[in-house]
């Protein structure tokens, strides 16, 4: 078909008049479609299906496969969905496939794909696809459907017609496009329209659908050599680098011709990279054992310890059947931020196309089907490559990207992903850029902003929208907890020293064997003399202080007794406050006055002497708590003036007292 013919089939599609280039009836090779989980003894191959992982499962929707049965090989596509428990190990042969039911409805495609929503646990299909070439090639009509798996893998289908974006029932279903997921939405990027048998014509374009919102948006891809045209390529979403993660596009088939005419490869040694903070596109020439180009091959991702991402691409053939396919039964490590190529070492023996492949935790990619490349048959291409049985059981294997080995066991609790000895050589050697450095600042600047979990291998499952404000709240709300336990620290020990001080009172010992709270000597001889307070205030002090003498008073209340303007004022001589300072600086005059017992004096000055050194040993001991408070409050609230550098409304110990 020339050019304007396939414009006037992509108008008359974009109209909605599809009817007057309808897929043409294909070859019936069964009058059913069929459940793919068949017991491997029957089952020979499977292919250009979709697969996810999602909840701990690797779920497989649509495409197509083929058994034996009576000598014969029957080929069907496939209407359920499968799905493989993760949760426990498994081989290739012992691995049990389940099957989950789908409603008539919603569509069983091939070429298709999945979007997968890890925050709220949903799959998405039904956006892009092509209807089957064998069965009874049963038509699906247009629409977004949505499952969300309940605890035993099985779940519901609901079809988001009535809710999600128009496009998917208004604008013919692309198929054979580049599907990913992450930071919270759904891409496909180029693809084609039409039907496989006769004409595609390709698109270009990124859709991008938002899980939240449900609404889709198309942008042109400019900044590419490819102008967002690609058929049978693949892309990822690596979330580890730049400020929302990164979508790697690589391979495919740029001329949009028939499997029958000449291709226009796309070759690997450069890749795009499209930032989906800035939302631009940009292109990185790569470096070491570059793979042949080549489209309908196999793309997964896992990051490392070593703060890089490594890729496998397996796979793939370049159009041509038959013993030219050999060559591409090969496994390449891509690793970024090097954009770096290692090549696994295994004999090329059974290529094959059409196949998926997922991360399946620590550096273990889980490999699903595809066709027999080697087979040729002109008269049947499609299904030539169905006929043969896949040498893997239940068309299933594991690549370790670690050692870069192909085996047959799934291991459920894996260790952490580490990265090939090739592959961390060459950063030992080379630094954390490509050899010949980013092919532009802006891509430098996008891939010096990289974020890795400690716990390497798995995919980080956050939502990447708020990461810079969910990291500074996450300052912030530390900050803020310290200070709070700052403040209740502070609390707890100043009230645990007052409690402990009001036991020392309760415990102190006779007059004779006081002790000061704060000191571990004993007080002061009995001999030291004290201010002499003279007439009515003397006479105050001695009622205040003398009935109180063997009342055995609280500390409580010689607090109360401190704050007393009576006392306070009859502890002041001279506009000076009482202290043993004072009292010794008035030691010599005031011995006339005032003599020591057992130096002439009568047995009523004596005790009157004793009682004032017991009024001033209190007096003391009063002054020190209220010292030592005011202290505390310092410390508490700041090196200012008692109530000055105190938050509104608060209160001292004293003052609380």
């Amino acid at each position: 078909m020339k050019f304007k013919e396939a414009v006037a089939l992509l108008l008359a599609l974009s109209c909605g008049r599809a009817a007057a280039y309808a897929v043409p009836k294909p070859n019936t090779l069964s009058s059913r479609q069929a459940n793919s989980a068949l017991d491997n003894s029957l089952f020979l191959r499977r292919a250009f299906h979709s697969s996810a992982v999602l909840n701990g499962r690797v779920y497989i929707d649509g495409g197509e496969f083929s058994y034996s049965t009576n000598n014969s090989v029957v080929y069907q596509y496939s209407n359920n969905l499968l799905f493989i428990d993760l949760a426990r190990n498994w081989t290739n042969t012992s691995v049990v496939l389940y099957s989950a039911a789908k409603p008539r409805a919603v569509p069983s495609l091939r070429n298709g794909g999945i979007w997968v929503d890890k925050e709220n646990g949903v799959l998405y299909t039904g956006f892009a696809g092509v209807n089957s070439q064998l069965g009874n090639g049963a038509s699906h009509p247009q629409g977004l459907w949505s499952f969300t798996p309940d605890s035993t893998g099985a779940g519901s289908w609901k079809n988001l017609n009535g809710s999600s974006d128009m496009r998917f029932t208004a604008i013919p279903r692309p198929f054979n496009g580049q599907v990913a997921s992450g930071d919270g939405s759904g891409f496909f990027l180029g693809g084609t329209v039409g039907n496989e048998t006769s004409t595609q014509v390709p698109i270009s374009g990124l859709v991008t659908y938002d899980f939240e919102s449900g609404r889709a948006k198309n942008t042109t891809v400019s900044g590419v050599s490819t102008g967002g045209i690609g058929i049978s390529g693949r892309m990822i979403y690596v979330p580890n680098f730049g400020s929302n993660g990164i979508l790697v596009a690589m391979g495919g088939d740029r001329a949009g011709q028939s499997e029958q005419d000449e291709d226009d490869l796309i070759a690997f040694s450069t890749v795009r990279i499209y930032d989906l903070g800035s939302g631009t596109w940009h292109e990185q020439k790569t470096s070491g054992n570059v793979p042949l180009p080549r489209k309908d091959f196999c793309l997964a991702g896992v990051a490392s310890s070593g703060r890089t991402y490594e890729m496998l691409v397996y796979g793939g053939w370049n159009g041509n059947f038959g013993s030219q396919a050999i060559p591409y039964d090969e496994a390449f490590v891509f690793s970024i931020p090097g954009f770096y190529w290692v090549k696994a070492s295994y004999p090329a023996i059974r290529p094959r196309h059409g196949l998926t492949c997922n991360s399946v935790g620590g550096g273990q990619i889980l490999a699903i089907g595809g066709v027999d490349t080697t087979q040729d048959d002109a008269s049947s291409p499609h299904t030539a490559g169905f006929n043969t049985p896949d040498p893997r059981p239940h068309s299933l294997a594991i690549f370790d990207m670690a050692s870069l080995n192909w085996k047959s066991s799934y291991t459920a609790r894996p260790q952490m992903y580490i990265a090939a000895p090739e592959i961390r050589s060459h950063y030992t050697n080379n630094d954390f850029q490509p050899t010949s450095g980013f092919d532009s600042p802006k891509l430098a600047a996008i891939f010096s902003a990289s974020s890795f979990d400690e716990n390497a291998g798995e995919t980080p499952s956050r939502h990447r929208h708020s990461n810079v404000g969910a990291i500074a709240g996450c300052v912030v709300g530390g900050i803020a907890a310290c200070a709070l336990a700052g403040v209740v620290i502070c609390l707890f020990s100043r009230c645990h020293r007052r409690r402990k001080h009001r036991k020392a009172m309760k415990e102190a010992p006779a007059k004779a064997q006081r002790r000061s709270f704060y000191t571990c000597g004993p007080r002061r001889a009995q001999s030291t003399v004290v201010p002499r307070l003279n007439g009515d205030v003397q006479q105050h002090e001695e009622k205040i202080m003398g009935s109180r003498e063997t009342s055995g008073e609280s500390p409580d209340v010689l607090r109360g007794m401190a704050n007393s303007p009576d006392l306070h004022e009859a502890r002041v001589v001279g506009n000076e406050p009482f202290s043993s300072t004072t009292s010794t600086a008035r030691q010599t005059s005031e011995a006339a006055v005032n003599p020591v017992e057992g130096e002439g004096s009568s047995p009523v000055s004596s005790q009157k002497n004793e009682d004032r050194n017991d009024r001033n040993d209190r007096n003391e001991r009063i002054e020190t708590i209220k010292r030592d408070e005011r202290t505390e409050d310092r410390e508490l609230y700041g090196e200012g003036p008692m109530g000055e550098d105190r938050p509104e409304g608060t209160r001292t110990a004293a003052e609380l007292l």
